[in-house]
C-alpha cells in the first residue's frame, strides 16, 4: 500500500516512518507487526528479517559498517498524541 497523506491541517505527523519501515522489511522478505494493549496504552512495533552470514569477517568495510549500527529498545511517553493508524482507517 502506498502512503497518502490526508489534506486536513490538524495532523501532527504523517505516519510516514512506519510506512517506510514496512516497505524496507517487505523488500527484505521479512515481517513487521504492531501490538497494543488498547487505546492510549502505546504500542510495540516488531520486525523480523533474515540476514546473511559474512564470508570474510576480517573485511575492514564490515567492521566500519558494524560500528555505525545502533539498536534501540525503550519507551517514550506518547500520552496525548493522536493515534495515526486508527484515524487513517486501520
Amino acid at each position: 500500500t502506498k502512503f497518502a497523506q490526508p489534506r486536513s491541517g490538524n495532523s501532527s505527523g504523517a505516519g510516514l516512518g512506519l510506512a517506510i519501515c514496512r516497505r524496507f522489511v517487505n523488500l527484505m522478505g521479512g515481517h513487521i507487526w504492531i501490538e497494543s494493549e488498547g487505546l492510549d496504552k502505546g504500542c510495540t512495533v516488531t520486525f523480523l528479517v533474515k540476514l546473511g552470514i559474512c564470508s570474510n569477517p576480517d573485511d575492514s568495510a564490515i567492521h566500519q559498517a558494524s560500528s555505525q549500527v545502533r539498536a534501540y529498545h525503550g519507551s517514550a511517553d506518547l500520552s496525548g498524541q493522536k493515534p495515526v493508524l486508527r484515524d487513517h482507517g486501520h
